[in-house]
């Protein structure tokens, strides 16, 4: 059996600035289990990490994907002369994401594509994600 596992977590929730080592003992402890195999124990905190980490991964990408097909669906809005107000409304959106699409669609030119105009609201905050 292992001992000082919760100091040795404590000091590496504060070497990393990760609190998850101290939550992850802690949850542990909840369950009444014993940690005999700190090597396994923590690879298997390791595959947690990535596991959360590749579920960031996707919803980021989702978002991003969403916010790339509103973008293109502007884009054709903003082509065919529709203010941000008739935009917003037939993309049933509101008008202050709509207006912050039309800006980067300004600056980076009606003949640019959706990603180049994501990435500019990227570089230029102009917008938040759309949220799902």
């Amino acid at each position: 059996k292992i001992h000082h596992v919760k100091e040795i977590m404590e000091l590496m929730t504060y070497l990393t600035k990760d609190i998850r080592f101290k939550d992850a003992y802690e949850e542990k402890k909840k369950k009444g289990m014993v940690i005999g195999n700190m090597l396994e124990w923590l690879n298997e905190l390791e595959e947690k990490r990535r596991q959360e980490g590749r579920q960031e991964g996707r919803q980021e990408g989702l978002r991003e994907g969403v916010l790339r097909g509103m973008i293109g669906l502007s884009l054709k809005k903003y082509k065919r002369g529709c203010s941000v107000d008739e935009a917003a409304d037939a993309l049933e959106n509101n008008p202050e994401e709509i207006a912050g699409i039309y800006a980067a669609i300004r600056a980076c030119g009606a003949d640019s594509t959706p990603d180049v105009i994501l990435k500019w609201m990227e570089e230029n905050k102009k917008t938040q994600p759309v949220m799902i």
